[in-house]
């Protein structure tokens, strides 16, 4: 290296000269050398006597004037050869191109005329609306891939190795939406499903409505008073299962709309598919007591629209240690008030913690232990929707009890021992033969 009383450091490399103008202000690298018309040659050792350059170099002593005039080389404007659509060649026009959303894979090949300083040519290119930044490359194509719906304007300029660029080109194309993510498309299905919606749960209504009025229907018919009350009590253990919380249904369709508008198709589709699910599991839960594996994959369907709901922002375990030839049967959805609970109200004021469930066999009973890691349980700070599911869990156990004549219990728990928060656990019992 060296340092002149210009400030300008000169800097011999394996492949020429190289020079800073100004170490102080500025510490931009030019190829010296190849300004001059210097071709590669490795420099040992730099000298400069006034405007004269003293150059050490493995084919021997070069010296040169600083006064001499540098060699300009302009690079030629790049051409683009051909344009392929996913391998095929496509015409490109200059003023409108259009393509469908899956022809979203696009190659430019290009070239410029430079004759012998091919070499030391490479080019410059841009893809606005995928890239911010010009790169530089020495291949004769580029290719992108998977390109979102949107436009796009590809630009491309030859540049020579002292910096020198030549004038730009560029190409302009749009890429077109799916018909799917098209915004009337979206809204049809948001109708649709809202449609759909409202007529599974008007039927359920109905249907809850004519159960209700069973006991008038039955004294009509003078059906003897055990066979009525009987009658009497179903109906209302039915009715039970349809208090699943409306904000729950409201909030989980404003989901599915705010996957549709972020362009999320995947998750949109994959929410979809588990709420519907978890409607035809309530829907066939007609029976007032239904297997344990059915009340398991329904709370687990739950749980998981949950989660979606508060961004994962709290974990679940279900936890079933009773043996499947046992043949435990359980109330339908006489758990999910308190889940849902449990997450409203234990997890997601602190945006963290975790939910377990227990099924387990116990002196005859069937216990099932929901318990969260949440901030607990007072009766003196819950609001309305946690009193009224409570005491509907508390009428439903009842009205099982007078039905089958045996002891259905529920009890709550908070504090819970070792937990990091205060924390609940709710307990119910079942007769484990019924």
């Amino acid at each position: 290296m060296e340092l002149d009383n210009h400030g300008q450091l000169w800097v011999g490399t394996n492949q020429g000269l190289d020079f800073i103008p100004n170490l102080l202000i500025d510490n931009t690298v030019m190829r010296f050398g190849a300004r001059i018309g210097m071709k590669p040659t490795a420099i040992l050792d730099v000298v400069r006597i006034g405007d004269e350059m003293n150059l050490a170099t493995n084919i021997g002593l070069m010296t040169f004037d600083l006064n001499t005039p540098f060699v300009t080389i302009a690079p030629t404007t790049p051409e683009i050869s051909g344009t392929f659509i996913k391998s095929v060649l496509t015409e490109m026009g200059t003023i409108k191109n259009e393509f469908k959303y899956d022809q979203n894979t696009i190659r430019f090949d290009y070239t410029t005329i430079a004759y012998k300083h091919m070499n030391h040519m490479s080019f410059a290119y841009k893809l606005e609306g995928y890239q911010e930044d010009w790169r530089i490359t020495k291949d004769r194509n580029i290719q992108f891939e998977n390109l979102e719906p949107g436009d796009y304007r590809f630009n491309l300029k030859s540049v020579y190795m002292t910096g020198m660029e030549s004038e730009p080109i560029h190409v302009e194309f749009t890429i077109l939406k799916p018909f799917w993510r098209l915004w009337w498309v979206q809204l049809i299905s948001i109708v649709l499903l809202i449609v759909t919606i409202w007529l599974i749960l008007s039927s359920r209504i109905k249907t809850w409505r004519e159960k209700l009025t069973l006991e008038n229907r039955l004294s009509e018919i003078k059906i003897d008073k055990l066979q009525l009350e009987k009658a009497y009590l179903l109906a209302e253990q039915k009715a039970g299962v349809m208090q699943m919380n409306p904000h729950f249904l409201f909030n989980s369709l404003n989901t599915i709309k705010g996957y549709y508008g972020q362009g999320k198709m995947k998750e949109a589709n994959g929410f979809i598919g588990k709420f519907s699910k978890l409607l035809r599991k309530i829907l066939e839960s007609n029976k007032p007591l239904i297997p344990l594996q059915d009340e398991a994959e329904i709370l687990t369907l739950y749980l998981e629209l949950m989660r979606n709901r508060y961004d994962q922002v709290f974990e679940y375990e279900i936890i079933n240690l009773v043996e499947e030839q046992l043949n435990a049967k359980i109330p339908p959805m006489i758990l999910q008030p308190i889940v849902e609970n449990a997450v409203i109200h234990g997890l997601a004021p602190i945006n963290d913690g975790k939910i377990t469930i227990t099924f387990e066999i116990f002196d005859g009973y069937l216990v099932c232990k929901v318990a969260d890691s949440g901030v607990g349980f007072s009766e003196a700070v819950h609001d309305g929707h946690h009193s009224v599911a409570l005491e509907n869990i508390r009428d439903r156990l009842d009205i099982l009890s007078k039905q089958y004549n045996k002891t259905f219990s529920i009890k709550i728990l908070s504090p819970v021992n070792g937990s990091k928060n205060p924390g609940t656990a709710v307990i119910i019992k079942l007769p484990l033969n019924t």
